[in-house]
Formats: C-alpha cells, sequence, structure tokens
C-alpha cells in the first residue's frame, strides 16, 4: 500500500497554507495611508523706533514730549511677529546717583508723572509701574505710534539725571 500523503503532496499544502496566511494577515493588517499636516510657529515679538528719548534738562514743575512742536520724537511699537499682539506699557520709579523720584498719575514733590499718547496728545494717559493697554490687536508688520510727557517734580532734592525708562510688552492677541 502506498501512504495516503506523500512528500510532494505536502510540500504543495504547506506552501498554498503559507500563501494562505500571508493573504489573511494582508486582509487583517490592512492598507496604510497617511494625513498631511502642517503646523507654523507663533512668533510674538515687538521692536520700539526709535527707542530713546532725550528729554534734557527740565525745571521743577515743568514738562517736555515727544509732539513736534518740543523734542518732535514720536515712537513707534511696531509688530514684527507673524501674528495679531496686544501692546502693554509701563513706567518706573526714576532712579539717579541720587534717591530718584516715584512716579505717579500727577507730579509732586519727589514724584514725577509720565504720560503717554496715541493720539497725537489730544490725550494723555499716566503711566504706572504696572502695564497699561497701548494698542490691541495690532496686526503683522503694523505699527503704533505714540509719544511720551513728562512732568518734573514740584519740588525735588535730587538733582542728578533721572532714568525714566518706559517698556512696552507684547502678548498674542486672543
Amino acid at each position: 500500500m502506498k501512504p495516503i500523503f506523500n512528500i510532494r503532496y505536502l510540500i504543495v499544502i504547506t506552501i498554498v497554507l503559507v500563501w494562505v496566511a500571508i493573504g489573511i494577515g494582508a486582509v487583517v493588517n490592512g492598507a496604510a495611508d497617511s494625513v498631511g499636516a502642517t503646523v507654523t510657529a507663533q512668533s510674538v515679538s515687538v521692536t520700539v523706533e526709535d527707542g530713546v528719548v532725550a528729554y534734557s534738562t527740565v525745571a521743577t514743575s515743568g514738562t517736555s514730549d515727544t509732539l513736534a512742536g518740543d523734542l518732535n520724537d514720536i515712537q513707534h511699537a511696531g509688530n514684527t511677529g507673524n501674528v495679531n499682539i496686544d501692546l502693554t506699557i509701563n513706567g518706573m520709579n526714576s532712579t539717579s546717583a541720587g534717591a530718584g523720584w516715584t512716579l505717579a498719575d500727577a507730579a509732586a514733590s519727589e514724584t514725577y508723572a509720565h504720560k503717554f499718547s496715541t493720539d497725537a496728545g489730544v490725550a494723555w494717559i499716566a503711566l504706572a509701574t504696572s502695564a497699561k493697554n497701548l494698542d490691541t490687536a495690532l496686526a503683522a508688520a503694523q505699527t503704533q505710534d505714540f509719544d511720551l510727557r513728562i512732568y518734573t517734580p514740584t519740588a525735588t532734592t535730587d538733582y542728578n539725571e533721572q532714568t525714566v525708562d518706559v517698556t512696552i510688552t507684547s502678548s498674542a492677541s486672543s
């Protein structure tokens, strides 16, 4: 008698089963596809041109500003990022070789006021050591012009040169 299975028959059956298994694996695993995705990094940035105001010597109880009739030195805050930004502005208590002056809404003894205007001096807003709004939703590549005005103390014992920096800060608009 001959065996039911011969070696050739066994090899053919094995090859068929392997190919069926590969086929079933391909069906189970399915086909691959992809999702196209892009991203742009957010850049929040501001520059101030020219960024320097030299009030020079101002008498006590005096004022000086960046308007055309005085220093003619308007400042420009520019959005150099790629998204709309909100701008804030704040002042500081002055520093000097002496005691310095305190920043307030109005000048007084040993106290000075520093104000800004975005409408060429029609309205002045007092700076504070905390941030105030300068502009909202300023578009990329756009600028916000502003003027500054200082009001020196009504009386002082510190006649040294004072540093009265102004800081402009940007944040992404919501």
